[in-house]
């Protein structure tokens, strides 16, 4: 709890350091480091249970939009929908998650998650009901649309709630967990329908994602409180005020005022204000909604090959999508494993600053080829002469690539945007389910080729493009000087020349034979979006005639004149050297214990 001083009523913050009163407002409330109000301070088993239970509510979500995949025949049967009108089941669901995340997304970040995952989910639970009851095509059409509206809610906000309750060395743990359901949710969706609509009747499948909407409803009623941190502070200060009868004391968020027309504009605008600044950030959606569209062109190639192809049930066809799940827990079990202590190691390195967001991003370069070579595997083993193993078998180097994909690109967003988590994964939401809304209106087109494997071999062909294009924006974006640093290297390359400059920076590697040095040179940004400090580096080859420079020396370098087309820079001043201090700290006492010695004998 925060520290009340009771004779002037002051509340300090966890955070701050001690200072004058002019500095610091001390009827503003904020979390202490043992506060049990905050998420973070929580106890290890409630945290894991509500990382599961964010996860159980996103693979609900995506499981309904995929399940009438299994269904498809029967009810295209009895409402003699046309094939246009079988794929619009799945496509209007996800374009609902293209409505949805524009509003719960800002809005959970106006009134918390808690609200926002109650009354979505009701609501959603009673547009299943609708769809299972309806009498027409229009009917079963506009309802699912709605549904997935409000079904969207859990894509944005469930791994908003992980970033609020974990900090940066676990996140990438729970955040796997998470990652799997929204890959795991489309694949497990088929197989479950198909089954029932053998035993029953079509809409039995819609009563029980009616059914599991409702438990999910009670469970986030029941088990799910408050986790972010703004809106438990305004909780907090309204405590103190009835405590301490002291209106002074206040939350950040309550300072922020807005009048009806502003605050529908932030919550409107604010996703897509945030896309269109950050390059990096429309790369990785981009990337990722083409990964999650080809994901959704599975639903409709599937039944080609294996329902039509090898002559399969309706049922037995859905249980091709399960090598796609369990490909993706083996991603997650090595993650765990393998990649995640490889970052917690890396938060050692670099504390107490924070560790680059870019970190998360070497599994995708991984992942990237194996989900391009996924799809030459399914393509070219689709013909009904090949044993349906083999394409079945493509469907777990799928999963496992898409699931490394989700794994980095969604980390990264949380970490480089984590005060917006919300809005950014809104945005990515929006773009990506637009994409997994259009990919299988034309999948059906592109599944009438004369050639089987035809469809398939389209999307390898643009994957490793995409992909590309998405390594190349990444690389910009950790460069964003890239254009003018390499126009400005020609320049001197050709002229001999370089503007003048002298920088501060410590020499992190000396190469004594080479008379070389490498100075990195630090500098602190403030993010124009979270408002945070983050600290920008880059490293310097400096010239050491005398192999003077050991590691950790402080040292001033400039650039001119440059001592060859490699070495640009050279040695000015050494501020500080800890090294040298400790060798003279060592002759020092070495001397002062011989001379006493030598006293000592003396005497």
């Amino acid at each position: 709890m925060a520290q009340v001083d009771h004779s002037n009523a002051s509340v300090l913050s966890d955070k701050a350091e001690p200072q004058s009163q002019d500095s610091v407002d001390i009827y503003q409330v904020a979390f202490e480091p043992s506060d049990p109000s905050n998420p973070q301070n929580w106890s290890r088993p409630k945290r894991w249970y509500l990382t599961m239970a964010s996860g159980l509510l996103v693979l609900n979500a995506t499981f309904a939009s995929s399940s009438p995949s299994g269904i498809a025949q029967p009810l295209a049967k009895d409402f003699k929908m046309s094939d246009i009108e079988t794929v619009l089941m799945i496509s209007l669901f996800v374009a609902g998650y293209c409505v949805g995340p524009l509003l719960w997304g800002p809005l959970s970040e106006q009134y918390g998650r808690r609200p926002i995952f109650i009354y979505t989910f009701i609501v959603y639970a009673i547009f299943q009901v609708a769809v299972a009851v309806s009498k027409n095509t229009t009917s079963i059409l506009v309802f699912r649309f709605l549904g997935g509206v409000f079904a969207a809610a859990p894509l944005t906000n469930s791994g908003a709630l992980i970033s609020d309750i974990w900090d940066a060395k676990t996140r990438g743990k729970a955040l796997a967990i998470f990652t799997v359901a929204p890959f795991a949710g489309p694949a497990l969706g088929p197989t479950a329908a198909g089954f029932l609509g053998e035993h029953t009747t079509w809409r039995w499948v819609f009563w029980i994602l009616a059914i599991f909407a409702g438990v999910c409803w009670l469970l986030i009623i029941f088990t799910i409180p408050e986790t972010y941190a703004p809106v438990l502070l305004v909780e907090k200060a309204r405590q103190k005020r009835k405590e301490t009868n002291d209106d002074r004391f206040y939350a950040p968020m309550e300072k922020d005022v807005m009048t009806p027309l502003q605050r529908a504009e932030k919550v409107l605008a604010r996703p897509f204000i945030i896309f269109v600044q950050e390059p990096m950030l429309i790369a990785i959606t981009t990337y990722l909604s083409f990964v999650y569209g080809c994901l959704y062109l599975l639903f409709q190639a599937y039944p080609v090959v294996f329902t039509e192809g090898h002559h399969f049930s309706a049922g037995s066809s859905s249980l091709m999508f399960i090598p796609i799940p369990v490909g993706g827990t083996v991603a997650v079990i090595l993650y765990v494993l393998i990649i995640n202590p490889r970052y917690e190691r890396l938060i050692e390195k670099y504390q107490p600053n924070p560790v680059p967001p870019e970190a998360r991003l070497g599994i995708t370069l991984i992942a990237g080829p194996l989900f391009a070579l996924s799809f030459f595997w399914f393509a070219w083993s689709s013909f009904p002469s090949i044993s349906f193993w083999a394409p079945m078998l493509s469907g777990g180097l799928m999963g496992f690539a898409i699931c490394w994909i989700f794994l980095g690109l969604f980390n990264y967003i949380v970490d480089a945007y984590l005060a917006v988590a919300a809005s950014a994964m809104a945005s990515n939401t929006v773009i990506r389910s637009l994409f997994g809304f259009a990919f299988p209106l034309f999948a059906t087109k592109i599944g009438n080729d004369s050639d089987p494997p035809r469809s398939s071999e389209v999307r390898c062909n643009l994957a490793p493009k995409v992909q590309i294009c998405a390594i190349e924006e990444e690389c910009r974006s950790l460069i964003p000087s890239f254009t003018v640093l390499h126009t400005s290297l020609l320049q001197t390359l050709n002229r001999g020349s370089m503007p003048p400059m002298m920088l501060n920076g410590v020499v992190t590697k000396a190469g004594f034979m080479q008379k070389t040095a490498t100075v990195t040179v630090s500098r602190w940004v403030v993010h124009k979006l979270t408002g945070k400090r983050i600290e920008r580096s880059k490293k310097y080859l400096v010239h050491d005639e005398k192999n003077q420079l050991r590691k950790d020396d402080s040292v001033v370098i400039r650039n001119c004149p440059p001592k060859s087309a490699l070495k640009r820079f050279e040695l000015r001043t050494v501020l500080k050297s800890p090294s040298r201090e400790r060798e003279l700290a060592r002759s020092q006492m070495t001397s002062g214990v011989a001379s006493t010695t030598t006293t000592s004998t003396i005497s």
